[in-house]
């Protein structure tokens, strides 16, 4: 029963965080549209694709509760700064700390990733967050975990991303 409410808050919180980076993108009269072009291999068992409206692609930890996601937005002209995206993203998260923040290279492109802990709805939350911007289109690629979690199922997200891709 725990582990199922656990589930649903962690749920909460990515719908949150996605739908949070899309209102920062918004505002401009170009409709919001997801890439279709990205190229990926599903994380492994334990995790299992999941429906979130706001959100490309959502795979759920059956054991933790922990969530892998992709998020795009492609809109032409719109230039927002990865630290503007990285603020908006996290915004939602209170009593943020930030434990890593490193400016990256992926997929070809300026990268930011950073590794955060806060809360949401009093739950403890880890989140590994990488922000990248290529072909007129922003993605975020996002780990959400309880911290106690977090390590365990880590390796799914490293995997994924390391197969992930934007031609």
């Amino acid at each position: 029963m725990i582990r199922h409410r656990v589930s649903a808050i962690i749920f909460m919180i990515l719908t949150l965080l996605l739908s949070s980076g899309c209102a920062l993108l918004g505002g401009t009269d170009d409709a919001e549209v997801k890439a279709s072009n990205i190229k990926f291999n599903p994380p492994s068992s334990p995790f299992k694709k999941v429906s979130v409206s706001s959100a490309d692609h959502v795979f759920q930890s059956e054991k933790t509760g922990s969530t892998i996601a992709v998020n795009s937005l492609c809109q032409k002209y719109v230039d927002v700064k990865l630290t503007h995206l990285r603020d908006n993203i996290l915004a939602g998260v209170e009593q943020l700390k930030t434990e890593s923040e490193t400016d990256i290279t992926y997929n070809d492109r300026e990268g930011k990733r950073v590794v955060a802990l806060g809360t949401m709805d009093v739950i403890k939350v880890k989140v590994d967050l990488l922000i990248f911007k290529k072909n007129n289109c922003t993605f975020d690629l996002t780990y959400i975990s309880r911290p106690e979690f977090y390590a365990t199922e880590k390796r799914h997200f490293d995997d994924f991303l390391a197969r992930f891709k934007v031609p």
